[in-house]
């Protein structure tokens, strides 16, 4: 009797084995006081439980399931990797999500390729953070790609220009960045580059984070005649930017990159006589049905607008997840063998990564005006 009852139990916990979920861990690692942050947040989650409703299975054919893991990476880039090792050392994660800035997702790429963990980033644009790096790919544009663009729009309308007025129209561009922040000087370096390659000068006036009072630098702006300005800029200073260009009855092409934040409505552009510019992907207007469903979901659980923030992190959820079903497997280093070969229609379209772990994609300019932001073929 002991020897069946003994039989049985074994029985009773290999069935149970069986049927036990296999769980991925995901640290979402977040700035916290980032404007994009809670729409991040909550475009993850969605994600996660949408997923979790799909009863996926690995390979061994027990279910996966998808346990998400927020952690605040704050300010400070040691903060950054204090909250990494704590998510790989102690949570035992099977993937980073983010961070969402550059300053964060340089070290914490360092410490995912070190230790292997696969990382998709969802907002750092620098070209460093996936730099010689093997595990660590990006769902976002790089800086590299928004400022090529931006230098070809600027190269084209140039020409325009000229073929309609040589006499009032110099065409001289300009670019007013934070000599102090890294972001907004290195867009600057390769705004200068991009434009040199087309035989356009740079114009380039500076100014130290905290500053507000921006009327030497527009002064010199008016008496150069500049006609379009880059501002790789945050929205505070932007604000105070556009503002005094407008009071100044300057009239310029602004030029923006993905720092702009969207979550303001543009209504400081709204009593400019100028045109404003960005160069980032415009997931809202893309003919792809995803989009749609994915803000109409968004909307109707959070009852708010979602903006590239959370585009992007929807997506990086889901490409991981669709190369661990690939995979088959928790493994780490199967897992990054799928995510190499990613070739997945998201919110943001298509996306692939380059040799680097850059999302290969089609970026666009788009206008910004009161009346809203539309993209600009060109």
């Amino acid at each position: 009797m002991y020897r069946i009852f003994i039989i049985i139990f074994l029985l009773f916990n290999l069935f149970a084995c069986a049927e036990r979920p296999e769980e991925l861990k995901i640290g979402l690692i977040i700035d916290s006081e980032a404007t994009n942050a809670e729409e991040s947040i909550n475009a993850a989650e969605l994600a996660v439980g949408q997923l979790n409703q799909q009863n996926l299975a690995l390979k061994n054919e027990r279910l996966l399931r998808f346990k998400l893991l927020i952690k605040d990476s704050g300010k400070q880039a040691k903060n950054a990797m204090q909250v990494a090792q704590q998510l790989i050392y102690e949570d035992s994660i099977h993937a980073i999500i983010g961070p969402n800035s550059s300053r964060a997702a340089i070290p914490v790429s360092l410490i995912a390729e070190r230790t292997r963990v696969p990382m998709i980033s969802i907002g750092a644009s620098h070209h460093d953070v996936t730099l010689n790096k093997s595990f660590v790919f990006r769902v976002t544009p790089t800086d590299e790609q928004q400022i090529k663009l931006l230098a070809e729009f600027v190269g084209q309308k140039r020409s325009q220009m000229f073929e309609h007025d040589t006499d009032n129209s110099p065409g001289n561009v300009a670019v007013l960045f934070d000599k102090k922040n890294i972001y907004s000087r290195n867009m600057s370096v390769l705004f200068e580059k991009e434009l040199l390659a087309r035989n356009i000068n740079l114009m380039q006036y500076q100014y130290l984070t905290g500053e507000t009072d921006f009327s030497r630098q527009i002064s010199s702006i008016i008496s150069a005649q500049i006609d379009f300005i880059l501002l790789p800029n945050f929205s505070d200073d932007l604000r105070h930017q556009v503002k005094q260009l407008a009071d100044a009855n300057v009239k310029i092409n602004i030029l923006g990159t993905d720092s702009w934040d969207f979550h303001t409505p543009p209504s400081q552009f709204s009593e400019l006589d100028m045109f404003a510019f960005s160069a980032s992907h415009p997931y809202k207007f893309n003919d792809n049905q995803k989009s749609q469903i994915f803000i109409q979901q968004y909307q109707r659980k959070y009852k708010s607008d979602v903006f590239l923030g959370g585009a992007f992190t929807s997506d990086a959820v889901y490409v991981l997840a669709a190369a661990v079903v690939k995979a088959g497997s928790l493994d780490s280093e199967k897992i990054h063998e799928q995510l190499i070969l990613t070739d997945y229609n998201g919110i943001t379209g298509k996306i692939k990564f380059d040799l680097q772990g850059n999302a290969v994609r089609h970026n666009q300019v788009f206008s910004i005006s009161p009346n809203g932001i539309e993209p600009v073929d060109f």
